[in-house]
Order: structure tokens, then sequence, then C-alpha cells
């Protein structure tokens, strides 16, 4: 990757304050990076890329990189969800499904 466009993007934390007004449009920041890869980005980058995402699928598949279980809220629990969410920072899902439910709060 020496002379590569492509850097790695360090989030140390959340953007204090958002880039688009409330619900607008959803927006991912990964969508930002990608856009910029799309622009300047070559082949060489584009390949560091797709390897790298290569090698996070392999330790998924050897189990050696296990991403958190969600904690899942009822509808009827949206309010606790969102307490839970912004006190917790941990996955959390609203499901419509009763059968999916597992919240601890």
């Amino acid at each position: 990757m020496t002379g590569s466009l492509f850097k790695p993007i360090l989030c140390i934390d959340r953007i204090s304050k958002p880039i688009v007004p409330p619900f607008t449009r959803t927006i991912s920041y990964h969508e930002i990076a990608l856009g910029a890869l799309h622009d300047f980005g070559d082949s060489r980058d584009w390949e560091a890329l797709m390897h790298q995402g290569e090698m996070l699928l392999e330790q998924v598949a050897m189990g050696t990189l296990v991403g958190s279980a969600p904690v899942i809220f009822e509808f009827s629990q949206l309010p606790e969800a969102l307490k839970h969410s912004e006190r917790t920072k941990q996955k959390t899902l609203v499901s419509l499904n009763r059968n999916e439910v597992n919240a601890e709060g």
C-alpha cells in the first residue's frame, strides 16, 4: 500500500453534532469513507479494501472475530430501548416480532 491513497479511518468517539437534520436522511459515516474511495481511490486501494474485508470474513468464519449480540426490545418498549441504547452504547434493536425478544431491561 505504499503510495496508496487508501488510509484506514479510525473513529475515536461519536460525532458530537449530526451533519444532517433529524429524520431527513439516513447517512452512514461508512458511506462517506466509501465515497472518498470511489472518488479518489485507484485499483490498488480497492484491492486493499477487498483483501482486508476478506480477512475480516475469515476471522468471523474461524470464530476469532465475534460481534456482540444485540439486545432486542418489543416495539411497546421503545422508550426503554432508546434509554438502553443511549446508556450502554450496545447494539439495541426494536422488534415487531414477539418471538425474537430477549431484552434484559
